[in-house]
C-alpha cells in the first residue's frame, strides 16, 4: 500500500508539472505584449479581457470545486478524514467569487458592463465547453485531473501576464492582477490532496485524457481571444 501512495505522489507531481509547462508556453505564445498592442494598448486589452476572465473565474473557478464537495460528501469521510478537503474547496470557491467580483468590478471600470447572470460574448460557446470538461467528471479525482492540478494554472498566468502588460500605466490594476495570482497555488494544493486520496495508480491514464481535452479547450479559448 505505501509503495502505491509513493508511486500515486509521483504520479501526482510529473501531472502537475507537466501542465505546468504546457499553460504557462500556452498563455505566453498568446498572451503577448504584440497581441495586446494589436487590441490598442493596456486599455483596450482591459475592456477586451476583463468581462471574460470574470465569467472564467466564477463558472471555471466556482462550479468545478463545488461539484467536488459533493462527491467528498458522498464518497469520503466529509467531517473527519476529509475535513481538510472541504476546508480547501471552500476557500477555493470563496477565492474564486472573489476574483470574478475584482474583474468584474475592473470591467465595468473601464468600461464594459459586466453582470455574470446575463453577460456572454462572441467566443460564450467556447467558454461554456471548457467549463464543462472541468466539472461534469464523477469523481472528485477525476475533475481535479481536468481543473486544479492541469489547466487551472492558466489563471494565474493570465493575471500574471496582464498585470504585467498595463503595469506601468495602471500600477493598481496591476497589483490587483498580481495579487490574484497569488491565490492559485493553494487550489493547486487542493487537487494534489484530493488525486492523492482518492487516485489509484490505474487511474492516471483516464485522468490524463480528461486533461488534455481541457488543455485544447484551454487553447481554443486562447487562439479565439
Amino acid at each position: 500500500m505505501s509503495s502505491d501512495l509513493s508511486t500515486v505522489a509521483t504520479l501526482v507531481n510529473d501531472f502537475t508539472e507537466e501542465y505546468r509547462i504546457k499553460m504557462e508556453t500556452a498563455v505566453e505564445k498568446y498572451f503577448t505584449d504584440e497581441y495586446f498592442d494589436s487590441l490598442g494598448g493596456p486599455l483596450a486589452m482591459m475592456q477586451k479581457q476583463f468581462a471574460s476572465q470574470a465569467w472564467r473565474e466564477f463558472y471555471i473557478g466556482c462550479l468545478p470545486p463545488a461539484r467536488q464537495m459533493t462527491q467528498i460528501y458522498e464518497i469520503g469521510d466529509p467531517y473527519f478524514r476529509d475535513r481538510d478537503l472541504i476546508v480547501g474547496l471552500g476557500e477555493q470557491i470563496r477565492d474564486e467569487v472573489k476574483h470574478a467580483k475584482i474583474y468584474a468590478s475592473l470591467s465595468e471600470q473601464v468600461g464594459v458592463p459586466c453582470d455574470l447572470a446575463i453577460w456572454t460574448d462572441d467566443n460564450y460557446d467556447k467558454l461554456v465547453t471548457k467549463c464543462r470538461l472541468a466539472t461534469e467528471w464523477e469523481k472528485p479525482h477525476h475533475i481535479a485531473a481536468g481543473f486544479q492540478i492541469s489547466t487551472e494554472i492558466v489563471a494565474a498566468e493570465t493575471s500574471r501576464r496582464m498585470g504585467e502588460y498595463v503595469e506601468g500605466e495602471y500600477p493598481e490594476i496591476a497589483k490587483t492582477l498580481f495579487d490574484v495570482t497569488a491565490d492559485e497555488g493553494d487550489h493547486i494544493h487542493c487537487g494534489r490532496l484530493i488525486v492523492k486520496r482518492f487516485a489509484e495508480v490505474e487511474d492516471f491514464d483516464f485522468m490524463h485524457e480528461i486533461a488534455e481535452r481541457k488543455y485544447k479547450a484551454a487553447l481554443a479559448i486562447l487562439e479565439s481571444l
